[in-house]
């Protein structure tokens, strides 16, 4: 199992470099993303966002079946890659489920998508990885 990390960047050498696991309870955690004084990521394997105020660590968002991915801040809602369930789900500020997307303009389905990257002028560039399995054709 892995665990999520912070790397303390103090001054004072008697903590600079040390390492603490915030959420030793964490499964497969990515995508973290810092908003609101509050550190956001992904739980892969638990179908979780999840948050850390400092303190502790929470369930902000789950869904049963997505295997979160990715996590990006999109004018002020979230965006999440859902690569289990091949979808693209947007979020409001409080968790709350606003639209789901499993396909692009033109109908094309996603197939695995993994992670996001901002343009720099509002939009969202999104990987998909594809079909994870040796023996797949490669589609991502």
């Amino acid at each position: 199992m892995r665990v999520l990390l912070i790397l303390l960047l103090i001054a004072d050498s008697a903590y600079a470099g040390s390492l603490s696991a915030i959420d030793p309870d964490a499964h497969y955690p990515e995508g973290p993303v810092w908003r609101d004084g509050q550190l956001f990521y992904v739980d892969y394997s638990a179908g979780n966002i999840k948050h850390w105020d400092g303190t502790r660590a929470t369930v902000f968002w789950h869904r049963d079946g997505c295997g979160a991915s990715g996590l990006i801040d999109f004018h002020g809602h979230w965006l999440i890659a859902c690569y289990d369930d091949n979808s693209i789900v947007e979020i409001d500020a409080t968790g709350r489920q606003l639209r789901v997307s499993h396909a692009d303009s033109r109908g094309r389905p996603f197939t695995g998508p993994n992670d996001f990257a901002a343009d720099g002028h509002g939009g969202i560039y999104f990987s998909a990885s594809g079909i994870y399995d040796l023996k797949a054709p490669i589609s991502g």
